[in-house]
C-alpha cells in the first residue's frame, strides 16, 4: 500500500484581500500554513506528498518547501554505523498544476 498526501491549494478563497497565496500565511513564528499541512502528512506516514496549485503560486510554495521533507520518524534516531544521511528517509514533494479545463 502506498499512502500519498494530497494538499489542494488551488482556488482557495479567503477574505483577507492579500496578493500572496493564503497558504503562505504564518501560523506561528517561521511556520506557514502549507508547512503545517506538509508536516501533518509526514506525521501521518505518507510516502509522497502532492500539492495541487496554480502555476503562478507554485514557485513561491516550492521556494518555501523545497523538493522533499525529512520523515519525522527518523529525525531523532541515533545510528552507530554509517553516515547519518544513509539512515534517513526523505519524503518527496510533487507539485501538480491545475488542468486548464
Amino acid at each position: 500500500m502506498h499512502l500519498a498526501g494530497i494538499i489542494p491549494v488551488a482556488n482557495l478563497k479567503t477574505d483577507f484581500g492579500i496578493d500572496t497565496p493564503p497558504v503562505l500565511l504564518p501560523v506561528c513564528a517561521g511556520f506557514t500554513a502549507i508547512q503545517k499541512s506538509v508536516f501533518e502528512c509526514a506525521m501521518a506516514g505518507c510516502e509522497t506528498i502532492w500539492i495541487v496549485c496554480h502555476d503562478n503560486a507554485q514557485p513561491l510554495i516550492r521556494a518555501r518547501l523545497g523538493e522533499y521533507v525529512q520523515d519525522p520518524v527518523y529525525i531523532n534516531r541515533v545510528y552507530d554505523s554509517g553516515p547519518l544521511s544513509d539512515n534517513q528517509k526523505q519524503i518527496p514533494i510533487h507539485y501538480v498544476p491545475v488542468h486548464p479545463n
